[in-house]
């Protein structure tokens, strides 16, 4: 019986932490009229929004289609915001939350991630008690390709040199969470885990995938004596095996225990993020992933900040990941640019600029999408 109670509550979280955190990312269909602020004086004749339009081409069937603005129209970003005053007029905790918020309901145990509502606005509470919005990268790892481990070797040289590094670039870049990664996950390595989750004051949060249906499917020989061809069948009739329901209980229990204690980790999730827009001057194939291909590094910022904002505004979403950490390979080894850094380990300044500044500003744009929703 208490396996089974394990088992439905694990999917609960797993699943509400999974629409909080990625899901619930999604702008509300019923948007709020603009209201300009009380007591600006900005001219009438001037809109909230300065839009942009970013040109992009899309990989679609096989192809690339056409350069387009036709779905960038109203490309938003914080530079184009008229109504909008940045401001600094509150603390952080290490983890980047707000300090002095009084969340009207809180889920979860004191001293580490909680889920919690702050005057009608969801939130994360960090293990400081500071109201948390996650803005992060997931794979924060080296890369596993040739070309990943020659410019490994000549650019750092050790993990040592490269997670000290690589923790001042999430440090500076104002990343508050990251992702490690691998298929069967297992406690954070040692060896990198103080530079990449302690980098410079900051504390920096981290959770990990936990593969049930596809951690069954790949021990399908010694769960049932057969492989499973996931190319042939859906692998959702895997669920209906006599054997899946116990198998994920102890599946759950088992890597459950690896984190246990550690105030860095939020928990799990399943992977299903897509990149944003590719960059055309890379030169790489950029044929794989979410498909929207634009000029410039810049552009790939305008896009991500385009994108953010609208989450804000939304007042439900928890936190976002942008895929990934550097650029890679598909399966038929065509590189593709997703990372904010290439696959030489070059961070892409344009992109990371523009990154940087949305997420120093993440509370400052609460209060003012807040206040206007109010209005």
């Amino acid at each position: 019986m208490r396996k089974h109670i394990i088992y439905r509550y694990f999917l609960f979280l797993s699943l509400v932490g999974l629409m909080q955190l990625t899901l619930s990312c999604s702008s509300s269909s019923n948007e709020i009229e603009p209201l300009k602020p009380e007591g600006e004086d900005t001219p009438l004749e001037k809109d909230e929004y300065t839009f942009m339009n970013v040109e992009y081409r899309k990989w679609q069937n096989g192809t690339f289609q056409a350069w387009t603005t036709a779905d960038s129209r109203e490309t938003r970003t914080i530079d184009n915001m008229n109504w909008y005053t940045p401001s600094s007029d509150y603390s952080r905790t290490a983890w980047g939350g707000r300090i002095g918020l009084q969340p009207s309901s809180v889920v979860g145990k004191e001293g580490f991630f909680r889920v919690a509502n702050c005057g009608g606005r969801s939130y994360l509470l960090d293990p400081d008690n500071g109201a948390v919005i996650i803005h992060g990268i997931q794979h924060v790892r080296p890369g596993e390709s040739t070309a990943h481990k020659k410019a490994f070797g000549t650019r750092y040289g050790s993990e040592a040199r490269w997670s000290e590094e690589t923790g001042k670039l999430l440090a500076d870049n104002h990343i508050n969470y990251i992702s490690y990664g691998s298929n069967r996950i297992e406690v954070f390595p040692a060896a990198v885990r103080g530079n990449l989750l302690t980098p410079k004051t900051q504390k920096i949060a981290y959770a990990e995938n936990l593969y049930l249906l596809r951690t069954f499917m790949w021990d399908m020989s010694k769960n049932l004596g057969y492989a499973f061809d996931d190319d042939k069948y859906n692998r959702l009739v895997l669920l209906f095996e006599p054997t899946f329901a116990t198998y994920i209980d102890r599946l759950v229990q088992e890597k459950s225990a690896l984190f246990a204690g550690d105030r860095h980790f939020i928990g799990f999730y399943l992977d299903n993020e897509l990149p944003f827009a590719s960059y055309q001057g890379t030169g790489y194939a950029n044929t794989e992933g979410g498909g929207w291909l634009v000029h410039t590094q810049k552009n790939r910022g305008e896009f991500y900040q385009n994108f953010c904002l609208r989450l804000l505004e939304t007042r439900n979403c928890v936190g976002w990941v942008h895929f990934e950490y550097n650029d890679g390979y598909d399966s038929n080894g065509k590189a593709s640019n997703k990372g904010v850094v290439s696959i030489e380990y070059e961070p892409y300044e344009s992109f990371l600029s523009q990154m940087r500044q949305l997420n120093l500003s993440v509370h400052s744009l609460i209060d003012y999408y807040d206040i206007k929703s109010v209005q």
